[in-house]
């Protein structure tokens, strides 16, 4: 068993690992660009020219609103004007490359000044570019699309770096479970163990085992060992699950309950020998959706947020369990926003009545 819970793990990470989808959000996002100038007009204009790009255009009528901008989000350009009112392009510039975040943003001028001392000026405050006015749409179109494709790439390996340091950190943990794993004394201290680590090893909120108690060699409820001899039904072992828990400091209030799962051990999820990865969308349409809504109803369980869940396969093959994984630590659970979970969390109540 303590082999067979160990494998589960490992699984778990080569299947799920934890920045795989934000590698392929970064690799498709839809990239912005800044465009800055204090006249209407020339922003509608330049608008208007990249507006057949697959780009989020945002406006900014002067040097402090573009700043303001800057302080929440990353651009993949910056188109900036010159001559402007208070603020000028130059000191714009400027600033924004005093903020260790925009210190590699392109910033690319655009001006009706073709003038030498203009262009060595702004080269100096970090400009990598210009663009002359009247502004020839192909160039600019051209121009933009060269520092956007170089965001992309760039983001990509990036995120790709994180996940590989991720890897490595998974690797470790899964390393150092084994060799816990193996010295555990009982198959309680395994189950227990196996649970605490696909939860740290994962990254979620929550971590729940639910363990079959196989009526040949069933597990003393006290000890946790495995009592050989014990005939099929004896009263005192004959419970159909156990459950084995790990949650975050979210569900602090979870912790050291006794879970009821018997109602969970003929779902779906808890039979099938293979993964499962359920986003709260795909959890609405799941068969094990009403049974969920059930249970938490019931408090037998805490809300699920997303469920990941991996059988456990004994070493005669067959399904002896199954753990849960809910409540992803990361910025994936908030995609979309509080708005979805809440009309997620609307229609499980409306489910339940």
């Amino acid at each position: 068993m303590a082999c067979c819970g160990f494998v589960f793990a490992a699984h778990v990470a080569k299947d799920w690992p934890l920045t795989s989808v934000g590698v392929r959000m970064e690799a498709t996002e839809k990239c912005a660009v800044l465009m800055v100038d204090d006249r209407p007009e020339k922003l509608l204009a330049l608008e208007a020219v990249l507006s057949d790009l697959d780009l989020e255009l945002v406006q900014a009528n002067s040097g402090r609103e573009a700043l303001r901008h800057l302080l929440n989000r990353e651009f993949a350009a910056i188109l900036l004007d010159i001559n402007m009112p208070g603020m000028d392009g130059f000191e714009t510039a400027r600033l924004i490359r005093q903020r260790k975040s925009c210190e590699s943003t392109p910033i690319i001028f655009v001006t009706a000044y073709h003038d030498e001392m203009f262009v060595s000026r702004g080269y100096t405050l970090g400009a990598v570019d210009y663009v002359l006015q009247p502004v020839v749409p192909e160039v600019l179109r051209s121009k933009v699309n060269v520092f956007v494709d170089l965001y992309r790439k760039t983001r990509q390996v990036q995120a790709q770096a994180r996940w590989q340091q991720q890897r490595a950190a998974q690797l470790q943990k899964l390393a150092t479970a084994s060799v816990a794993i193996n010295a555990a004394k009982s198959m309680a201290d395994t189950l227990q163990f196996i649970t605490e680590t696909a939860r740290d090893v994962i990254g979620s909120h929550q971590a729940i085992t639910l363990f079959r108690n196989d009526p040949a060699f069933p597990l003393d409820a006290n000890s946790g060992t495995v009592i050989l001899g014990q005939p099929t039904g004896a009263p005192a072992t004959s419970v159909a699950t156990r459950a084995f828990t790990s949650f975050s400091d979210k569900y602090e209030e979870w912790r050291g309950r006794s879970l009821p799962l018997d109602a969970a051990a003929n779902s779906v999820i808890a039979t099938t020998r293979s993964p499962s990865r359920l986003t709260p969308r795909q959890l609405l349409a799941h068969p094990d959706y009403a049974l969920i809504v059930t249970m938490e109803a019931a408090g037998a369980i805490p809300p699920v947020v997303g469920l990941l869940a991996a059988p456990l396969i004994g070493r005669d093959g067959r399904n002896i369990g199954v753990i849960y994984l809910s409540d992803k630590v990361s910025t994936e659970t908030k995609t979309n926003g509080h708005t979805f979970m809440r009309r997620v969390s609307l229609q499980k109540r409306r489910a339940s009545n």
